[in-house]
């Protein structure tokens, strides 16, 4: 927050560098599945949820299963990249997703089945950080627009879950990739 308002003004100058960084991650994307590496270990299809179930915690690896497959990650990982995401999403006043998410399933491998509940629980507590630091900044919130958008957040809140279940990791991570995809080419070009 402190850095959007010292060094942002202007975002002329910075939206088509968030625009080029948000392309990357949906090229990512779509080389990932492009190569098969999205389906590591034979991830869940539609409708296929189950559980995860914690396996190990320790300084150096955190290990978990989900249906039939372990996935490890090193603990630190998580640490400087949702601090890096936290920031950036920060600095630009977006919520972080459309980089959490694909960072867990790019990077760590994760299916699209199990990462929203992740995902928002840690955009949540960014957003409440961020939020706070911009209303004690002085920052105004637009009450005419918030409410609108609440409401449609909600619904999609609910409606989204039930997509997710639907759907395959694979198509998931395409749709994920076309949204990113728009976004970046709305801040270069638009």
């Amino acid at each position: 927050s402190t850095l959007s308002t010292l060094y942002l003004s202007d975002m002329k100058t910075f939206r088509p560098l968030f625009g080029m960084l948000t392309l990357g991650i949906a090229a990512h994307t779509f080389w990932k599945l492009y190569r098969g590496a999205s389906e590591k270990g034979g991830s869940a299809g539609g409708g296929s949820i189950g559980r995860v179930v914690l396996r190990s915690f320790t300084p150096q690896r955190l290990a978990f299963t989900y249906g039939e497959t372990e996935y490890r990650v090193a603990p630190w990982s998580p640490l400087v990249a949702g601090a890096l995401i936290s920031m950036t999403a920060s600095i630009f006043g977006v919520g972080g997703g459309f980089l959490l998410v694909p960072y867990m399933t790019a990077i760590l491998g994760m299916p699209m089945h199990i990462i929203p509940a992740t995902a928002a629980i840690a955009i949540f507590m960014s957003l409440v950080v961020s939020i706070s630091n911009f209303i004690a900044m002085g920052a105004p919130i637009q009450l005419d627009l918030l409410i609108p958008i609440s409401i449609g957040t909600v619904a999609g809140a609910f409606i989204g879950p039930q997509i997710n279940k639907a759907l395959k990791n694979s198509w998931l991570q395409a749709i994920m990739g076309v949204v990113v995809c728009g976004i970046g080419l709305k801040y270069v070009f638009f």
